[in-house]
């Protein structure tokens, strides 16, 4: 008997101290699970008392980006735009002694010459005159050519830039005016020749002497060049290579292109050596013909303010320098071994007068079409072997 009452008062000792337990935990007084506060929620974001305003997207026009001067607007007066320009040009940040000349748009009346017969420096806008003698010179139809022309031996050929220097590395983007061209494109028309004429391997060497001259102008800081305000002026280069600012581009591009080419060639299967610098028997080869649209390239290079760019396009206006001329006459007294190398039908590499190349199929007219230092080139509109044009 006192066994089954002590039993029951240890179980109902138990049963109360579990309990205790339980309610002390609803109350969070001891660890566990149980409590009577409800679960927190994610707090619900409030509008914010600044409205949201909608920028409208401007869409393109195709007119006009100043409205025409109208015979019917104020006049200006000599009087008021003084006074509107003194506050800027006493500032001091145009210098000691700025310059301006304000004219009437509708009948060119002087109102504002402020050391107006000081000769200055032209800056920027001097990119405007290089466009126009870019035109005049070349005109807006011109195109500048890449192209590959044979060596002095079978297993030598010469990649002569032509002052491209928007070239795509890889396939050409027709739509594009950077990377219109591309040395996939050359590669593979090139190959295409080497295999037909059985020349697996080759020494490839580039020719400098288009439009030779200095790589930067004398009045550019050394900074321009090491800042990427500027690239250096070259006669071919990569269009992913281009000089901005904060990101300079490389100190010789055309020599980035003869690489970015060879590599071209290896993918299709051409073993390739890099050769320094041609042998003075190559130099001057290439007649000097262009071929990427000049008009829409001078346009692109002018609205960004390419200073290298216009430089280039100024190069490539110059005349054929008398060197070269020579240089391709001595060449003739120089012939190449009799017979030439195999060809297949006009796309292969033959000789004539002594001078080595990659003919292509007959495309265009007068001397272009017999000129015998037809040469593989960029432009798919001149067949397999023809120049790429831009």
């Amino acid at each position: 008997m006192r066994r089954s009452v002590r039993a029951a008062l240890g179980v109902t000792l138990i049963a109360s101290s579990l309990v205790g337990y339980l309610a002390l935990d609803v109350f969070d007084q001891v660890p566990g699970v149980l409590t009577w506060v409800p679960e927190p929620t994610a707090p619900v974001a409030k509008p914010s008392a600044t409205p949201h305003v909608s920028v409208p997207i401007p869409t393109p026009t195709t007119g006009m980006p100043l409205r025409p001067a109208g015979a019917d607007a104020p006049a200006p007066t000599a009087a008021g735009l003084s006074a509107a320009l003194n506050p800027v040009l006493s500032a001091g940040a145009l210098g000691p002694d700025p310059a301006v000349i304000v004219r009437d748009a509708v009948n060119g009346a002087h109102l504002v010459d402020l050391r107006a017969d000081s000769p200055r420096a032209p800056a920027s806008t001097l990119k405007l005159l290089a466009a126009v003698g870019v035109l005049r010179g070349l005109g807006p139809a011109t195109t500048l050519q890449t192209r590959v022309i044979a060596g002095v031996t079978r297993d030598r050929i010469l990649l002569v830039p032509g002052g491209d220097s928007l070239l795509e590395p890889g396939v050409g983007r027709p739509d594009e005016v950077a990377g219109h061209a591309g040395l996939t494109d050359l590669a593979s028309r090139t190959a295409t020749a080497l295999k037909a004429a059985g020349v697996p391997a080759v020494t490839l060497a580039v020719d400098r002497s288009y439009a030779e001259g200095p790589s930067s102008a004398p009045t550019w800081p050394a900074s321009f060049l090491a800042t990427g305000i500027t690239g250096p002026v070259a006669m071919a280069g990569l269009s992913t290579q281009r000089a901005i600012p904060g990101r300079p581009g490389p100190a010789d591009p055309v020599g980035e292109v003869l690489s970015a080419f060879a590599a071209r060639l290896r993918e299709q299967g051409v073993a390739v050596t890099l050769a320094p610098q041609p042998l003075p028997a190559e130099t001057g080869l290439a007649p000097r013909r262009h071929p990427r649209a000049i008009a829409v390239d001078h346009d692109r290079r002018t609205g960004r303010g390419d200073h290298s760019g216009l430089g280039e396009l100024g190069a490539s206006s110059r005349p054929a320098r008398p060197r070269a001329a020579r240089e391709r006459q001595r060449s003739h007294r120089n012939p190449g071994p009799r017979g030439g190398l195999p060809g297949h039908g006009r796309a292969g590499f033959r000789w004539r007068r002594g001078i080595p190349h990659l003919a292509s199929p007959s495309a265009g007219t007068g001397r272009h079409r017999h000129d015998p230092l037809r040469r593989i080139g960029t432009d798919p509109r001149q067949s397999v072997a023809g120049p790429t044009a831009r």
